[in-house]
């Protein structure tokens, strides 16, 4: 979401920072998903608006550029190849075919734990991105190690 507005030049502006729970609702929509894939349309790309299709924007973004997410190539890394459309109006999308990666299964198993998903928003909300990807593979690890009563 939106947070933490400035003041600069007399105008309001919003710095937009990472959300947890918006990328848990992201990947929810994958993990949920009847078949192995979804469009950006499943996200409801096309009819967020304002702040709300700002937010979606730069989550998909950074969950493209951290290869959790890819097409049906396993194609990563480029949001032009996942549907993204870049204009001189805006950015536009086109219904193709996406997934998660192995890595974004981890992290969308790790965010669907509620303590996994609470912990991270309270303890590694500035910290580099790789480390919440590697910090939630290993509190998931540890969590079904712990509920099959392994080490």
């Amino acid at each position: 979401m939106l947070q933490n507005r400035h003041v600069i030049n007399n105008k309001r502006e919003q710095i937009m920072k990472i959300n947890y729970d918006e990328f848990a609702k992201i990947l929810d929509t994958f993990l949920e998903s009847p078949g192995a894939f979804i469009t950006l349309k499943d996200l409801n790309f096309f009819e967020v608006k304002g702040a709300e299709e700002e937010s979606l924007h730069f989550h998909l973004l950074l969950l493209i550029e951290n290869g959790l997410i890819c097409n049906r190539n396993l194609e990563t890394g480029d949001p032009r190849l996942l549907g993204f459309v870049f204009t001189s109006r805006g950015i536009g999308g086109r219904a193709v075919p996406i997934m998660l990666t192995q890595a974004g299964h981890d992290f969308a198993n790790a965010l669907h734990q509620k303590p996994i998903l609470e912990r991270l928003k309270k303890e590694f909300a500035e910290a580099p991105f790789e480390l919440v990807k590697d910090v939630s593979k290993s509190l998931l690890t540890k969590l079904i190690k712990d509920r099959l009563g392994l080490e």
